[in-house]
């Protein structure tokens, strides 16, 4: 990612935090139970002390918020390139907040017992097109390497799209389209639910996300799959599959 293309990303969400943080607050804290329930298990048979956690691309914090619920004993710093964000959430012990870049991230190295991306990694877009932007994803998890303690995880949500006769067409379609800047496409793309019009998103599919995952030095050691119902509309239009993924991925 450039410096332009960071700073379209800041932009985005600092125009549509209200988008990101009100409207969908209660699908998001649904959600988020359920990747902090797959997460429980392996928290509680692996971390014995007081855990040190980074949320990178906190918003408005809800997740952190959540965890702390679960472990009131851990911290987490709240980190989000957009202040308005995390400027939605509320204070409360145990979490702070950061205004930093993902990309550039202020921290000394074997600070965290866990990280969380969520949703993040198809918002770190390159606009030097999309195979750049998929190898972004495979640098920018290889730099969090050094900032975990010894046996730290990350925790990755991220959203698949395949279609039908080629797997990974739908997400190139929509990457293209989302990072298009041209006036007369920003309220077809509205129309259909892209809200990263300008800024860029881009989706892969199952299997490369896990290429991206190997390519990066991980290992899955935990996963689950929320498929989603995939309307006719979109089945005729070519959509196979879509969904969340959980995964809980530890550094070879």
């Amino acid at each position: 990612m450039g410096n332009n293309d960071v700073s379209r990303v800041r932009r985005h969400f600092d125009e549509h935090s209200e988008a990101y943080f009100e409207k969908y607050f209660d699908s998001a804290t649904a959600l988020y139970r359920k990747k902090n329930a797959f997460l429980k298990g392996f928290v509680q048979y692996e971390f014995t002390t007081p855990l040190r956690v980074l949320d990178i691309g906190a918003g408005g914090g809800i997740w952190a918020d959540l965890f702390l619920d679960d472990y009131p004993w851990a911290s987490v710093i709240c980190a989000d390139i957009s202040a308005v964000m995390l400027r939605k959430g509320r204070p409360r012990p145990g979490k702070c907040s950061v205004v930093a870049d993902a990309l550039e991230l202020p921290f000394r190295g074997s600070s965290f017992d866990l990280i969380n991306l969520d949703a993040l990694l198809h918002h770190l877009i390159d606009s030097k097109g999309y195979l750049e932007t998929a190898l972004g994803f495979v640098e920018f998890l290889r730099s969090l390497k050094p900032l975990l303690k010894p046996g730290g995880k990350v925790i990755v949500r991220e959203i698949y799209h395949e279609s039908i006769l080629r797997a990974e067409i739908m997400g190139y379609l929509l990457f293209l389209l989302s990072t298009l800047r041209s006036p007369q496409f920003l309220a077809s793309l509205i129309a259909v639910g892209i809200r990263s019009q300008g800024a860029g998103i881009c989706f892969l599919t199952r299997s490369q996300w896990a290429a991206v995952i190997a390519q990066a030095g991980y290992r899955i050691v935990g996963k689950e799959e929320l498929g989603w119902n995939v309307p006719l509309v979109r089945r005729l239009a070519g959509l196979r599959a879509s969904g969340d993924l959980f995964l809980l991925l530890s550094p070879l």
